[in-house]
Formats: C-alpha cells, sequence, structure tokens
C-alpha cells in the first residue's frame, strides 16, 4: 500500500504478487487492480477487480466469524468499500465495451450491498443503453434515484433529459436542462440539447407556417448553438468535437432553409473539417450547388458521398449532375449504376426513363414512361422523399410530352408531336412541355418556334443544359447575338 500511495506502481505490483497467498488476498488483488489501472493497463485492472471481487465474498465470510467473537470491525468496512470500487470499474469497463447486459447484472450486485449515486447513475445509463433487458427497474427511476442522492450531479441531470426526449416529454425535458444549466452555464451538452429543443420549435413553426420564418425560435436556436460553438472552439476535446458538429450541421440546416447557401456551404465545411467521413456535410453542399446551377461543384461532393456510401439515390443525383453539365454519357453510365444497385428503387423507377430520353435512349425509354403514366393514372406512383430528385409529374398527363418526345425521334413525328401540343395546353407551367416541343421544333428547322418554346422553358427550368444548347443553336441560326447569355 505504501508503494502504491508513493506511485511506485511497478514495485507495488511486484511486492503484492509476493503477498497474494499469504493474507489478506482482497486487500492484495485491489492494489494490483488499483496499480495496473494507474499504469492504465486497464484489462490486466479489470481481471484483478474481478478476481478480488470473488475473493473478497469468501474473505467476509471469516470475517463476520471473527467480528461475532469480539474481532474489529473495521476490516469489513474496508472489504466492502474496495469491493464495490472494483465491481464500479467493472461496470464502467463493459459499459465501455457496449456489454450492457453485464455491467447491469454485476452493477445490480453492488448496489445490493450497498447504495450509491454513482451506481444508480451507471445502472440507468446501461438500462437505457439495453432496453429490453429483464428488471423491474426502468432507466427512469434509475436515474432519479442518483439525482436523488446528489442532486447536483450534472451528468446524471443529463441522462434524464435526454431520455424524457427520447420519450417525447420534451417540456419536462427542457426543465431539467435548464436545470443543468442554472448548475453549470458551460455545459455544452446541456447547451446543445437547448438548441436542438428549440430547433425542433423552429421546424415545427416553419411547417404551420411556410410562408414566414418564426424568428423567436430560430433566435433561441442560435443562442444555445453559438455557446456550444464557441466552447467547442475553445476547449478543444474529442467529446467536444463531437458536440460542435452536432451544432454546426444545425446551424448550417438553418441557413440551408434560410436559402443562405454560402453561410450553409461555410458551416457544412467545418462540419467536414471535424468529421471528414460524415456522409451528410458532403451530400448537403452538392444539394447546394446543384440547386445554385452550380453543377460542376456539386458533381464533386457527390462523387464524395459515393466513395463513402454508394446508394441508388446518389447515383441518380450524379446522373442529374452530368446532364447539367451536358455530360449525357456518364449520365447514362451513372444511371444504370443506379439501376444495376437496385432496380427496384422508387427514385430510379421514376428518375431513369428521364435520363434515358435525354440521353437519345427513346426505344428502352418509351415503355417506361408508359408504365409510369400507368401509375400515375391508377394512383400506385412509387412514392420516395429525396431532395436531389423530385416529381415534377402530378398527374399521368404530364407523361405526354416525354412519351410524344420519345415518338416523334423513333419517327412517329405526327404523334409526337400531338402529344407534346397536348400537354402543353394542360400544363402551361412545366418545363419539360416547352423544352420537348422546343427541341423538336429546331429538329423540324423552324427555329423561331424553336427559340421562343426554348426561352420559356429555360424560364422554368434554368438548369436544362438541352434548352439552353438548343436555345443558342437557334439563336445563332436566327442570327440573333443579343439573348446567347439567356
Amino acid at each position: 500500500m505504501l508503494l502504491y500511495e508513493m506511485n511506485q506502481f511497478n514495485d507495488c505490483l511486484k511486492a503484492m504478487d509476493a503477498s497474494y497467498n499469504i493474507k489478506h488476498k482482497t486487500n492484495t488483488a485491489y492494489y494490483m487492480f488499483k496499480s495496473f489501472l494507474a499504469l492504465k493497463k486497464e484489462p490486466e485492472a479489470i481481471e484483478w477487480a474481478r478476481q478480488g471481487v470473488k475473493i473478497s465474498f469468501d474473505e467476509a465470510k471469516s470475517i463476520f466469524a471473527k467480528v461475532e467473537l469480539g474481532a474489529p470491525y473495521e476490516y469489513i468496512n474496508i472489504l466492502i468499500s474496495q469491493r464495490i470500487e472494483m465491481i464500479t470499474a467493472q461496470g464502467k469497463y463493459f459499459q465501455k465495451q457496449g456489454n450492457h447486459s453485464e455491467a447491469i447484472a454485476i452493477l445490480w450486485i453492488a448496489l445490493e450491498q450497498k447504495e450509491s449515486w454513482e451506481l444508480w447513475y451507471l445502472l440507468s445509463k446501461s438500462l437505457i443503453r439495453l432496453k429490453d433487458v429483464r428488471i423491474d427497474l426502468d432507466p427512469l427511476s434509475a436515474i432519479d434515484k442518483a439525482i436523488q442522492l446528489n442532486p447536483v450531479y450534472t451528468p446524471a441531470l443529463l441522462e434524464k433529459g435526454l431520455l424524457l426526449m427520447d420519450q417525447g416529454k420534451k417540456v419536462e425535458a427542457d426543465d431539467v436542462f435548464d436545470v443543468i444549466l442554472n448548475l453549470e452555464p458551460d455545459n455544452i451538452a446541456a447547451n446543445l440539447a437547448k438548441g436542438s429543443y428549440f430547433y425542433e420549435k423552429y421546424l415545427d413553426q416553419v411547417e404551420q407556417n411556410k410562408d414566414s420564418v418564426p424568428d423567436y425560435w430560430a433566435r433561441r436556436t442560435v443562442e444555445y448553438l453559438e455557446k456550444v460553438k464557441f466552447l467547442g472552439e475553445t476547449h478543444k476535446t474529442e467529446e467536444n468535437s463531437e458536440y460542435l458538429f452536432k451544432a454546426l450541421m444545425i446551424l448550417a440546416h438553418m441557413q440551408y432553409k434560410a436559402k443562405n447557401f454560402s453561410q450553409a456551404v461555410d458551416m457544412f465545411q467545418k462540419a467536414i473539417n471535424l468529421s471528414p467521413t460524415s456522409i451528410i456535410p458532403w451530400r448537403m453542399i452538392g444539394l447546394i450547388y446543384l440547386e445554385s446551377g452550380v453543377p460542376e461543384e456539386a458533381i464533386h461532393r457527390i462523387n464524395q458521398v459515393l466513395v463513402f456510401k454508394p446508394t441508388p439515390e446518389m447515383f441518380c443525383a450524379q446522373a442529374r449532375c452530368y446532364l447539367a453539365m451536358g455530360e449525357t454519357e456518364q449520365a447514362f453510365n451513372a444511371i444504370e449504376k443506379a439501376y444495376e444497385m437496385d432496380a427496384q428503387d422508387p427514385i430510379v423507377i421514376y428518375y431513369r426513363p428521364f435520363v434515358l430520353v435525354q440521353t437519345s435512349r427513346y426505344v428502352e425509354s418509351l415503355p417506361l414512361l408508359r408504365e409510369e403514366a400507368d401509375r400515375m393514372a391508377n394512383k400506385k406512383a412509387y412514392a420516395f422523399d429525396s431532395p436531389f430528385i423530385t416529381r415534377n409529374e402530378a398527374s399521368a398527363e404530364h407523361y405526354l410530352t416525354h412519351i410524344g418526345f420519345a415518338k416523334f425521334q423513333l419517327g412517329e413525328r405526327e404523334k409526337g408531336l400531338a402529344l407534346m401540343d397536348v400537354c402543353l395546353r394542360l400544363f402551361p407551367d412545366y418545363a419539360p412541355s416547352y423544352i420537348n416541343k422546343g427541341i423538336a421544333s429546331f429538329e423540324l428547322k423552324h427555329y423561331q418556334e424553336a427559340s421562343i418554346l426554348l426561352q420559356k422553358g429555360i424560364i422554368l427550368d434554368s438548369q436544362s443544359y438541352r434548352a439552353k444548347y438548343y436555345y443558342k443553336e437557334s439563336c445563332l441560326i436566327l442570327g440573333d447575338q443579343s439573348n446567347l447569355s439567356l
């Protein structure tokens, strides 16, 4: 023990190892455990803790017998204290390893001998992460016991707040976070939790009032998350970096929703600097550049996402970028990769026919367009949710322009033109109606009509490379240089 207190841990290990078979085996095992822990040899320390706990129960029986005969009671208290400390260390170790069932079992043994706020707190953490464990105690009750024994222990309060949030009791959770911040104003986790709470309020209000931004909720969100940014940037730890990453992601999404794209990109990039392999910030920057009409920038971010996690949606997004850049063969290759990955993916089923049309695969696209039109007519169109590929067709009739364009290219010119004209009359704000009919007019050498139709198509869809290309060609043939920059 003296060697341990003098921080001579290696000498302590040798001395304890020599005395292990003499007497007070629990005490020896305990200092072996403590020495290995001090030397940062955790597996060896936990093995000695395991042995020490087991030995302590046997040793306690003989000591209790001596106590009954009048021996001092002091060593019993020491024995129990050492046992609890070794059990607690094992519980923490099992939690770190993700073995929460073992952690619960051993922490429960410790609590049967002596209550402590730390043991209740550790037990609650494992109960939260192993929800299906069979024990007559729910995580919230365990946390409450820890808080009852130590009302100012903020990690337990934080676990309670997060658990209440998970259970949908958001107002109660927010009250808990307020308690934490009254105790520790610079608690980075609580500031993030408060910011996240107000962000949810902000999103709810945005959904309900789509034409106006709820300023109060936005300001409160930013207030707490800016505090997280400050704390994360001035107190750099691995844990704080995780909190900072989450704060940056929320702030970036707020800027994105407000269409402040440059600020959003800046914050998403800061998030990438903290976690280079996180997909979402790469994905969001790609989306922003695509929406901003800069496909050359978007494609780099989308390609990065595909390195980390290839999905049909992202191959479709890649195809969309290539189409906007006029790289039709690359677009075709991308959509075929999406198709090979999952031919039944709703995004692929929807978007592939349009890519095939725009890459001059009219024979393959025509039956697919008809199938999708039939699904729309029968209200059986596949639903999907993707910011990269959005469904622009609200009815089966919208497909008439695409079917008509494919027929036109396959030689059925009169029928194709008739279908495109029907779609133009039905949907005067549908960009593909003007673009398809404009390209058809250009191929018929009706350049004046083509330029008028294509100009309208570009106004409705400024990202259409096809429309821009044929419009410029029409203007050049007509000798009109004034609108080439459209």
